[in-house]
């Protein structure tokens, strides 16, 4: 299947091999992995993984830097994060990503249809 832009795979060795593991963007080529099975027995949205993924598809096309938010807006939704998911992305992602994935996790939990709209925003304006 192909959503914006994004070739979206059902499952792959990863998601057997990690079952913590609910979805990955792989850079460069475009492609969002969904795993299926692993969402589902974690009682995970499709939509919210999905969502959190294409996150990172818009930060490796824009080539993005800085937050889409904006640095100071970003710390204020870090804030209202739980304490123990905002450890987890700091002992789990490398300096350059915290910011992304933090993104990621916020932004994930807009509509799909605010998502859409933001995307054509920062293609627009970018």
């Amino acid at each position: 299947m192909w959503i914006g832009g994004v070739t979206l795979v059902n499952n792959s060795q990863d998601c057997f091999n990690d079952k913590n593991l609910m979805g990955e963007y792989l850079v460069g080529k475009d492609t969002i992995v969904l795993c299926d099975d692993n969402i589902e027995q974690s009682r995970q949205s499709m939509g919210r993984v999905l969502r959190h993924e294409y996150i990172h598809y818009i930060y490796d096309r824009d080539q993005r830097q800085t937050p889409i938010l904006g640095e100071n807006n970003l710390n204020k939704f870090v804030r209202e994060m739980d304490s123990s998911e905002v450890m987890f992305v700091l002992i789990s992602e490398d300096e350059d990503s915290v910011n992304e994935e933090f993104e990621a996790r916020i932004l994930s939990d807009l509509p799909s249809v605010l998502l859409f709209f933001l995307d054509a925003f920062l293609m627009i304006f970018h």
